[in-house]
């Protein structure tokens, strides 16, 4: 019954409700529905003795869908058009800005950790939401249950320490505090935007897609520049 597409399908669902239910009833907001589900489909995985490739039989629908559903970021895009039409000069940079910060961050600790070029590229699409991530791995030839990792643990990282930095920081532009979250820690840290401000919330989610956008376009880039500096870290 388990090697079934629809019990793959199913149980990632249900999961993620009973997730999100506990998630509302919990009141924390770094305890995030997804890393409650995470937890509780592993676990009950490994209680059933329940293998990943027969649950993966209808996971890979779900990863499948994910492609599609990126057509979704034009939604917020679209709806913020006005907002990112005025502040055009403000998103961009901040969006190159939190790019380059993440890309130098994880080539600076591949070289002083010592980390293997596969583990470092996979790393690099960490900070754009993960139908577009796991893509742009796959491009740059990262492995992407990898990539799927960072991603999710970026998120969590946002969603868990978000609220607090904005608060230690006194940070107060809405803007700022949306793009940030929006375009370091994509979906997961953009729920704690949410939570922040309507307005915080609407610009982080816009931000997702122009940061993806941004990625897509500077990251081969950027590789190619290191391998010729530092030919042994990506490489």
């Amino acid at each position: 019954m388990t090697n079934t597409i629809l019990f793959g399908v199913l149980f990632t669902l249900i999961i993620y409700v009973l997730a999100y239910q506990l998630h509302k009833f919990l009141k924390l907001s770094f305890i995030n529905p997804f890393l409650i589900a995470v937890v509780l489909a592993i676990s009950i995985l490994l209680i059933f003795d329940i293998s990943y490739e027969d649950y993966m039989v209808g996971g890979e629908l779900v990863k499948f869908f994910l492609g599609p559903v990126t057509i979704l970021l034009a939604v917020p895009l679209y709806k913020q058009y006005t907002v990112i039409k005025k502040n055009f000069l403000f998103f961009m940079i901040g969006t190159i800005f939190g790019t380059l910060v993440s890309f130098i961050l994880v080539v600076f600790f591949s070289f002083v950790f010592g980390i293997t070029p596969i583990l470092a590229l996979s790393s690099l699409p960490k900070s754009i939401t993960a139908p577009m991530a796991l893509e742009v791995s796959a491009l740059i030839g990262g492995d992407m249950s990898l990539t799927m990792m960072m991603v999710t643990f970026t998120g969590l990282t946002g969603a868990a320490f978000g609220k607090l930095i904005v608060k230690v920081m006194k940070i107060k532009n809405p803007l700022a505090i949306g793009l940030a979250l929006g375009s370091i820690t994509h979906v997961i840290g953009t729920s704690v935007a949410v939570e922040i401000g309507e307005e915080e919330g609407a610009i982080s989610s816009a931000a997702i897609g122009i940061t993806g956008i941004t990625t897509v376009l500077l990251l081969p880039t950027l590789i190619q520049i290191v391998n010729i500096l530092f030919p042994n870290i990506l490489q």
